[in-house]
């Protein structure tokens, strides 16, 4: 598949929104953990906890879409017209 310019920037852009998501993750399954520790350890309260885990999730799930990269519809858009250019060919 040949791309443009614009196209190959998309993807790029994607990527690195794409590591940044991982880090993210990797934060608050840290952030977790450590609330989860606090928690067993009697220093944290069990309504806080429940509170942190539930905002730590939506924001891993959120991840990637947070930021200013592009959205997965941009490059689903993108992969359907290459594929409707290889069916014409």
């Amino acid at each position: 598949m040949n791309f443009t310019e614009q196209e190959k920037q998309t993807i790029e852009a994607a990527k690195s929104n794409l590591k940044k998501a991982n880090v993210i993750r990797i934060i608050a399954v840290s952030v977790m953990f450590i609330a989860l520790t606090l928690y067993a350890l009697n220093v944290l309260p069990q309504q806080t906890l429940l509170a942190a885990l539930v905002v730590i999730g939506v924001v891993a799930l959120l991840a990637p879409n947070l930021g200013f990269g592009p959205k997965y519809d941009e490059l689903v858009l993108i992969l359907q017209k290459k594929l409707e250019e290889t069916e014409r060919h």
